[in-house]
C-alpha cells in the first residue's frame, strides 16, 4: 500500500497539531493499492452536492514558442503576485479551524482545493491584506477544485491560467501558507507566505488516492506541506500551470521524497467557467444547536479612521460569523478570559443565540491605544421568541459600546454595554442594507 498525505492545517479551540490527510490542508494518511491508476475518469456519485466539470482526455504538453512572455526571477514574480494569494480559514463544527491557500482569478473569485473548504461552517479569506467573508459557488471533491466568491471585490493580483500543459522539466514555484494558522492576524499571515521551487517531474498522472481516476494530474518535486493546499503552481512567467492538492510521503512500503501532486490549469479553467456565473451558493454547515439560516456572509463596514480599525473590524467579522454558523466556541474564544468567566460556559452564553444572525456591522468609532473603546452599529435577525427583552423584534438595530484588550494574537472582546435600547428594523430597511441577501431572513 502507498500513503498519500493531504497538507492543509487544522487547529481547534486550543491549537492542535496537524493530522495526516488526503491533501495539503489538514493532513490524513490515505492508503492506496499498489496497482497504477487508469487514465479514465468517472463521474461523481449522484448523491454528491457538487457538480463536476466535463472530463477531457489528457492534455499533450505544449512546446513554448519564441513569442512567449519573458521569464521572471522568483523574487520579482512573488513580489508582483503575492497580493493575489489567499490565506483561507475554514471553521468546522466539531474539528475547530483548518487553513489552506487559494488564488484570485477575478476581482471576487478565489480558486482553492475542494478539501480546504469541505464541511465548512464558516469561511474567512485574507487576500491583499484584507479579510473577506466568502461562500462556495462550486466544488468537486473528485478533482479537488473549489471556487469561492468573496463578499466584496479585491484589488489583489489576478492570476492567468495557462492554456498549455507544462513539459517534464519545466521550472515551477509553489506559493502558499504552509504550517500557518494566522489567517486573522494580518502581519503574521503576510509573513507566513512561502515560496518553494522545483520542476515538473511527471505529467498526465492519475490520482493514486481515489478509485475514480482523474487524468492530467501533475507531479512536482517542489516542496509542499500542510497549508499549501489550493496554492498556485506557477511557471517562470507567472502563469498558473497547476494547483497544489497533495503530497506523497510513502509508497510500496518505503519513504518517498519530493512527490507533490497538482491539478492542471486546464481542469481549473473548465471548472471556473462552469461555476463563475452561478447566482446561488453551496450552504455552509449548520452546527448542532443552531437554527439560524446558513449561507450568509458577514463583512463589517468600517467608518472609523483609527489606525486599528481594520483589525477591529476583522475581530467583529470573525465573532459574528461564528455566531451565524453556530460555531459558538470559535466566537467565545475571541473574548478575554475575564469576559468568558462573566458569561459562564459557552452553552450559557449561546443559549439565546440559536436563531440569531449578525446581518450588518459598522465599526463607527474607536478610541484608545492599549485598550480600545469601540462603538458598533449592529443589525441582527432572529425569531421573535429570541427577540431583545420586552420586544418581539425579528430585526433589531443595536448601538453597542465594546471594550477590547489585546493579547499576543490580537484584539479580544472584554466587555459590552448598550448605548441605547435596540430599535426595530423592517424588511425594507434590511434590504436596503443587504440588497438581495435579506430575503433569506424573512422567508
Amino acid at each position: 500500500m502507498s500513503s498519500i498525505k493531504d497538507c492543509g492545517k487544522k487547529f481547534g479551540t486550543a491549537i492542535a497539531g496537524a493530522s495526516l490527510m488526503l491533501a495539503l490542508s489538514g493532513c490524513v494518511t490515505i492508503n492506496t493499492p499498489e496497482a497504477q491508476p487508469s487514465a479514465g475518469a468517472t463521474e461523481p456519485s449522484s448523491q454528491s452536492p457538487t457538480t463536476r466539470p466535463p472530463s477531457n482526455p489528457p492534455v499533450v504538453p505544449h512546446t513554448p514558442t519564441a513569442t512567449a512572455t519573458p521569464s521572471q526571477g522568483w523574487d520579482s514574480l512573488t513580489a508582483s503576485s503575492r497580493s493575489g494569494i489567499a490565506h483561507i480559514g475554514t471553521g468546522h463544527c466539531e474539528e475547530g479551524m483548518s487553513t489552506g491557500t487559494g488564488f484570485l482569478v477575478d476581482d471576487d473569485l478565489v480558486v482553492t482545493a475542494a478539501h480546504v473548504v469541505d464541511q465548512a461552517s464558516s469561511l474567512q479569506v485574507r487576500v491583499d491584506d484584507a479579510l473577506h467573508g466568502a461562500m462556495v459557488v462550486g466544488a468537486d471533491p473528485i478533482i479537488d477544485i473549489a471556487l469561492l466568491k468573496l463578499a466584496k471585490d479585491s484589488d489583489g493580483h489576478i492570476f492567468e491560467l495557462s492554456d498549455d500543459a507544462p513539459n517534464i522539466g519545466t521550472e515551477v514555484g509553489v506559493l502558499g501558507f504552509p504550517l500557518s494558522l494566522e489567517v486573522e492576524d494580518a502581519v503574521k499571515s503576510n509573513n507566513d507566505l512561502s515560496l518553494t521551487t522545483g520542476k515538473i517531474s511527471s505529467v498526465n498522472q492519475g490520482t493514486p488516492w481515489s478509485e475514480a481516476e482523474v487524468e492530467s494530474i501533475l507531479k512536482t518535486d517542489a516542496a509542499m506541506n500542510s497549508g499549501n493546499s489550493g496554492g498556485p503552481v506557477l511557471d517562470t512567467k507567472g502563469n498558473v500551470v497547476g494547483m497544489a492538492i497533495a503530497v506523497q510521503r510513502e509508497g510500496r512500503g518505503v519513504s518517498v521524497e519530493g512527490t507533490g501532486f497538482a491539478v492542471t490549469s486546464q481542469r481549473i479553467n473548465r471548472a471556473v467557467k462552469q461555476w463563475e456565473d452561478r447566482a446561488d451558493f453551496m450552504p455552509l454547515q449548520s452546527c448542532a444547536g443552531s437554527d439560524a439560516p446558513t449561507g450568509f456572509v458577514l463583512t463589517p463596514e468600517v467608518s472609523s479612521e483609527h489606525e486599528q480599525a481594520i483589525y477591529v473590524a476583522e475581530l467583529f467579522g470573525a465573532f459574528g460569523q461564528g455566531i451565524n454558523s453556530g460555531n459558538y466556541e470559535a466566537s467565545f474564544e475571541l473574548m478575554t478570559p475575564e469576559m468568558q468567566e462573566r458569561m459562564g460556559s459557552v452553552q450559557d452564553w449561546a443559549a439565546g443565540l440559536s436563531t440569531t444572525v449578525w446581518a450588518y456591522v459598522d465599526v463607527y468609532d474607536i478610541e484608545g491605544k492599549d485598550t480600545l473603546s469601540v462603538g458598533v452599529e449592529l443589525w441582527t435577525v432572529q425569531e421573535a421568541a429570541y427577540a431583545p427583552a420586552g420586544t418581539e423584534q425579528v430585526c433589531s438595530i443595536w448601538d453597542n459600546q465594546y471594550t477590547l484588550k489585546s493579547d499576543e494574537i490580537g484584539w479580544m472582546i472584554d466587555s459590552v454595554k448598550l448605548n441605547r435600547e435596540p430599535i426595530e428594523c423592517t424588511r425594507d430597511m434590511l434590504e436596503d442594507k443587504l440588497r438581495d441577501q435579506a430575503p433569506e431572513f424573512f422567508g
